[in-house]
């Protein structure tokens, strides 16, 4: 900070010789706002309203010396971040480490050298600037975080709760309509796109939470093949177009209705990685060729999601990172970059194999009960 009056830096000398310093105030005070203090306590009280950018400090004054005028200043918290630089007759080693242990950024002794000090102020003020700097940008960082997390809270509360309650109502209406096929086929795709809606208000902030490694995974049995299911009913039109079939098998048979596949986790972080996973798959995937998803367990839940597309060169080192995309005129870069978080949010693995004669398999490994 610097004095009210000026937009020059401002510097607090305190000595209780001070005229034997004149040369060196008439020198800072060309390019500084230079203020001075004959004792501590005059110090101490100069601080507060001066606020100065740095402290020139005589350590050998009466009554209080410079050593507890750094301490009194260091524990203060409005302070504590004020350069100080020592100047001193004294010149013993043990003397210097106590002034910069005592949190002194600099120690000079007398008689002073006048171009040697002002290096010294120039590069410490520097410093100091640079600090003042990212510590504005750490606030406004911390404002901005603290807004999305507020608009993020919003959100919940005002989309979540109705949402949440469409779903149940849902499941009640697919339970009723199991004896009616087409019916059914219907309301999988609104659950599917009430899901989809779900799950865009969760990643706002989930994402960012996973990222800064603070999200708290609640968790519980999640039935794979269900949420398998309607991402296939999802993405059943697309599939068409392609002439694509996606195939859902468990230890090496097709699924039968009514089957499990338990892991443990989220629902709903389960499904939006494995939608994104199956996504990717289907865009991958060459015309009418097969897309399977085989489950199997072992000491964990094994998911391979496999299609005859390749993965080119250039992008498989970096294939789970942010942003990276190839081939997709619309594509963010973020689907396979947020399986990856949520599979390690889930305490899993996920790796993948992809070659042009074998195309590519999405491995993920998920906990099991």
């Amino acid at each position: 900070m610097t004095d009210d009056h000026s937009n020059k830096p401002c510097i607090l000398v305190v000595d209780d010789l001070a005229a034997n310093l004149v040369p060196l105030v008439v020198k800072l005070s060309q390019n500084y706002v230079v203020h001075v203090a004959n004792h501590g306590q005059e110090a101490l009280n100069q601080v507060t309203t001066v606020r100065p950018d740095l402290i020139l400090l005589d350590i050998v004054m009466p009554e209080m010396d410079g050593y507890e005028v750094c301490r009194r200043l260091k524990r203060n918290p409005d302070t504590a971040h004020i350069p100080i630089i020592f100047l001193t007759v004294m010149d013993d080693e043990l003397d210097e480490t106590l002034g910069l242990n005592l949190g002194a950024v600099d120690y000079i002794p007398k008689p002073v050298s006048i171009p040697i000090v002002q290096a010294r102020v120039q590069t410490q003020l520097k410093l100091k600037f640079a600090r003042d700097h990212i510590e504005r940008q750490y606030q406004e960082l911390n404002k901005a975080t603290q807004l999305k997390e507020d608009v993020d809270r919003i959100m919940r509360h005002d989309l979540k709760s109705p949402l949440n309650g469409v779903l149940s109502l849902l499941e009640i209406v697919i339970e009723s309509a199991k004896e009616q096929p087409d019916m059914l086929e219907l309301l999988y795709l609104i659950q599917d796109s009430a899901h989809k809606l779900l799950e865009m208000i969760n990643r706002s902030l989930d994402l960012y939470k996973m990222e800064q490694g603070t999200y708290q995974l609640v968790c519980e049995e999640v039935n794979l093949l269900e949420i398998l299911k309607t991402i296939k009913i999802g993405n059943q039109s697309t599939l068409s177009e392609l002439n694509q079939e996606l195939l859902i098998r468990m230890e090496g048979q097709e699924v039968s209705p009514g089957g499990s596949f338990i892991v443990l986790g989220e629902k709903l972080l389960c499904f939006s990685m494995l939608s994104n996973l199956i996504k990717n798959a289907i865009e991958a995937s060459p015309e009418g060729c097969l897309i399977t998803v085989d489950l199997n367990r072992s000491d964990m839940g094994h998911i391979a999601i496999h299609n005859m597309g390749t993965i080119p060169e250039e992008i498989r080192q970096c294939f789970f990172d942010k942003y990276i995309t190839s081939g997709k005129k619309y594509g963010t870069g973020l689907g396979t970059y947020s399986a990856k978080l949520i599979t390690d949010t889930l305490k899993g693995q996920i790796s993948f194999q992809s070659s042009k004669e074998n195309g590519t398999t999405l491995l993920v490994n998920l906990p099991i009960p």
